[in-house]
């Protein structure tokens, strides 16, 4: 794939703090889109986020905890 052919683009990743998930945030950030890294703990997602940034990405990281619906 192109290196920019997802520039304009926005990623939401879940579970993108760790493991695949985060290894598919640096993917797609590789390929120009903008990431939205989502997960249970902050630390780990604002790690991800920071990798992608500082390889040049841009990218948001939100903590989305359990829910309940009752």
């Amino acid at each position: 794939m192109d290196a920019q052919k997802l520039t304009g683009k926005v990623a939401l990743i879940t579970g993108g703090g760790r493991g695949i998930g985060a290894a598919i945030a640096l993917r797609l950030a590789v390929l120009g889109a903008s990431t939205v890294v989502c997960g249970r703990t902050q630390s780990h997602i604002d790690q991800t986020a920071s990798r992608i940034k500082s390889a040049g990405g841009h990218a948001e990281a939100i903590a989305a905890g359990s829910c309940t619906f009752w």
